[in-house]
This record gives structure tokens, C-alpha cells and sequence, in this order.
């Protein structure tokens, strides 16, 4: 009995290996370390069978709660691996790296569940680096910027050319460094940086690749589309994001929804690299219907547009911005004010984690009231009435006495009896 006690523990023990060992090769998150010093550059490589993964999937959490504050963070896809970077926060704590709203495949399944890979954030007396971008995507050349958290000495070699270059870095000043990719061909390589390691994806001109096929935007959100009342102007945020193969210079944003964009220029983007397009939306009141059109963004040979889509309501409960903008992760709380019902934005509006932010102070919607003309009618008729009164009053004169009433009827008594002169013949009765 015992014998077979033994033997049915060590099947399951084998089952909760195999199974464990199957979930691991379904999605295998791999990162550079596994602690972190604040504002330093984390790497990871996700392995999987993604249907859909973009860099909105992949969040920060401290404990069970979305870390608040933005970060800057990158994520491509090169020979089926994805690469990721992440600008951390400066702060210590106990994190963890999630993927959520992905589909993969898992065990010929397709699934969405989270995965989640844990790390830390502390001070340690190790010289740590913040490093961009986290990986290098280029057709001309090398640039990545490096900031020392401490005073220290670094080593940077290119694996493609074999160059090395040295530089003593200061304590929190920012230094540029660049390397030539002329005469490689396409293909991966490394940049290392005492012990951090940059991949770098080299895309030769001379590549047989249509040069229009090595541009491409991303954009977050792919469109503005929402639900609001006319009267009001409306904040929005557009990523940008270089997802192509080539450096774009000179990018120009235009509109036709009369839209005040910064910066409506972009002087240079870098594969992999992002900015942040900034939009404020008027919306008149004499718009009744829905209101549309497009934000322009043209680079080079290419154009790319991002519909604007705005439905207009007149009840304040049904306005919706939460498809419109960045910030889902940003607490109302940290950027602006709720308005509760029975108030109205006086500012712009914007969305948040809540739903609707408004950026400016909330204010009591003035209702309005006939109470005061009720009121005003209540004492015309008061008065009125007093008039009445008054006037009947007048007319009836005052109240004769005793001797004045015996006087009169007396007077009409005489009048009666007093024979009157008769002219004319009289008659037979």
C-alpha cells in the first residue's frame, strides 16, 4: 500500500514538472538581471507564440496595483524574439514586469491570462547605468545615450567594427556616444557597455528591402474616438512611435479638426524611439452632430493619419474619452478633478484611470429656477387684494352715527307725507 503511495506521489510530482515546464516554454520572459537600481534601464527578452503583443500590453506593477507614473519603454520583434527596454522609476520597491490583454498560444490553446515576471528595485553600491534606447534598430550609424548614476569609468566596444572607445562619466550627465555601421551588411550585432549588452539590428542600404518598407509609425491610440459634449475643448495624447528601420527626420503634424498640436514639428526619430503628441480639441456649441477628421503625419515618401472621430452627447453621464489618450494608467486624482453630478468641467478634459479627467476646477451647474416669479406673483396678488379691500372701503364711506341714521329717516318720513301739486283732470277709479 505504501509502495503504491510512493509511485502515485512521484507521478504527480512528474505531472506539476511537465505541466510547469510546458508553461514556461509557452511564454518565457527573460531579463537582464533580476534587481534593478532606481532609473535604470531594464532589458528583457519575451519568448512566444504571440497573436497580438504591442508595448501597451506590458506594464510595471509595484505590489498588485499599475505603477503611476509613465515609463518610457520600447519593444520590437527581431528573428521571432521580442526585445523589450524600460526606463525605471526612482523609487525602491518590489516590482513586477506583467503582459496583459496579449494573446498567445499555449499548449495549441489561445489564451490572454497575465504573465508575470517579478524583480526588485534598490540602492546597491554597484555603478549602474541608464541607458537609450535599450536596443539599437539602424540603416546608417550608431547613437545611444548614457547617463551614470555615480562617477565612474566605462568601456564601450562595437561588435560589428570591433571599436572601442573609453569615457569617464560624471554623476548624472548625460553623454552621447556613436558608432559607424558603414560597409556592414544587414544583420544582428552588440553593443556592450561594461556589463550591460545593447542588441543592434543593422539594416544596410544596399538591402534588396524597398526603402518604404523600412518606415513605419505606431501610433497609440491607432485613433481618437469618443463621446462628449460640445462647448468644452478636449485634451488628448498621441505616442509616436519609430516601429520601422530607418531614422525619420523633419516630420510634420497638421490637422483639419482646428486642433492646437506641440510639437507640430519633429526634427528626428530614431527606430525605436517614441514622442509624445500633444492635442487640444475645441469643440463649438453649435456643433450638434458628430464631429470629424484626421491628425496628418508626414515623413519623407510616406503619410500617415490618425482618424478623429467625436460624438456628441448632451447628457454629461454618457461622456466617454477612456478610448482616446495614454494615461489610462494615470489616477485622475494625480492630474486633475473629478466632477461629480451636478458639476461641470470648467477646463479642458482629458481621460484617466477614472474615466473623464477635467483639468481644471469642477463648478455647480447653475440650474434654472422659477421659484423667484412664483414668489413675485404671490405678492402682486397680495397686494392686489389689499387694494380691493382698501378701495370698497372708500367707497362705502365711513360708518354714520346714531343720530345721523334717526335725522335721515326722518327727512325721508316728511318727504313722503308732503302732498305734492297735481295738474291735469282726474279720473274715475
Amino acid at each position: 500500500m505504501k509502495e503504491k503511495k510512493r509511485e502515485l506521489l512521484i507521478l504527480l510530482s512528474i505531472l506539476i514538472i511537465v505541466l510547469s515546464l510546458e508553461l514556461v516554454l509557452s511564454v518565457e520572459i527573460t531579463l537582464s538581471k533580476e534587481s534593478y537600481s532606481p532609473r535604470e534601464t531594464l532589458q528583457a527578452q519575451i519568448k512566444g507564440t504571440f497573436i497580438s503583443l504591442s508595448s501597451d500590453n506590458i506594464l510595471i506593477y509595484e505590489g498588485n496595483k499599475v505603477h503611476s507614473e509613465p515609463v518610457i519603454k520600447s519593444l520590437t520583434k527581431q528573428n521571432n524574439i521580442y526585445y523589450l527596454y524600460m526606463l525605471l522609476p526612482n523609487k525602491e520597491s518590489n516590482f513586477s514586469l506583467r503582459i496583459e490583454g496579449a494573446e498567445y498560444i499555449d499548449s495549441g490553446e489561445i489564451k490572454s491570462g497575465p504573465i508575470i515576471k517579478p524583480f526588485s528595485i534598490m540602492k546597491t553600491n554597484e555603478s549602474s547605468l541608464s541607458l537609450y534606447p535599450g536596443f539599437i534598430i539602424t540603416d546608417k550609424g550608431i547613437s545611444i545615450k548614457v547617463k551614470s548614476l555615480s562617477n565612474q569609468e566605462i568601456s564601450v566596444t562595437f561588435d560589428g567594427t570591433g571599436e572601442t572607445k573609453n569615457l569617464s562619466l560624471t554623476e548624472e550627465k548625460e553623454e552621447t556616444i556613436d558608432f559607424s555601421t558603414l560597409n556592414l551588411s544587414s544583420g544582428q550585432s552588440n553593443l556592450r557597455i561594461n556589463n550591460y549588452n545593447i542588441p543592434v539590428f543593422i539594416f544596410a542600404k544596399s538591402s534588396s528591402e524597398n526603402i518604404s518598407d523600412l518606415i513605419r509609425l505606431d501610433f497609440n491610440p491607432p485613433e481618437l474616438r469618443a463621446k462628449l459634449i460640445s462647448g468644452k475643448d478636449y485634451s488628448f495624447t498621441i505616442v509616436i512611435e519609430n516601429s520601422g528601420n530607418m531614422a525619420l527626420n523633419n516630420i510634420s503634424i497638421s490637422n483639419n479638426v482646428n486642433a492646437t498640436i506641440f510639437p507640430y514639428t519633429i526634427k528626428s526619430l530614431r527606430p525605436g524611439d517614441n514622442v509624445y503628441l500633444n492635442l487640444t480639441i475645441p469643440v463649438p456649441e453649435q456643433i450638434k452632430d458628430n464631429l470629424s477628421g484626421y491628425i496628418k503625419i508626414s515623413s519623407q515618401e510616406k503619410n500617415f493619419s490618425v482618424p478623429v472621430i467625436l460624438e456628441i452627447t448632451t447628457n454629461q453621464k454618457e461622456v466617454n474619452l477612456t478610448q482616446t489618450g495614454v494615461t489610462k494608467s494615470l489616477s485622475c486624482i494625480n492630474i486633475g478633478n473629478i466632477c461629480i453630478e451636478g458639476q461641470e468641467c470648467t477646463g479642458e478634459i482629458t481621460s484617466s484611470l477614472e474615466g473623464p479627467c477635467c483639468l481644471g476646477p469642477c463648478s455647480e451647474i447653475k440650474k434654472t429656477s422659477y421659484s423667484w416669479l412664483f414668489g413675485l406673483v404671490l405678492v402682486l396678488i397680495i397686494i392686489g387684494a389689499l387694494a380691493y379691500v382698501y378701495f370698497k372701503s372708500k367707497q362705502k364711506g365711513k360708518l354714520k352715527s346714531t343720530g345721523e341714521l334717526l335725522k335721515q329717516k326722518s327727512n325721508d318720513f316728511e318727504e313722503r307725507m308732503s302732498g305734492k301739486e297735481v295738474s291735469g283732470r282726474l279720473g274715475r277709479i
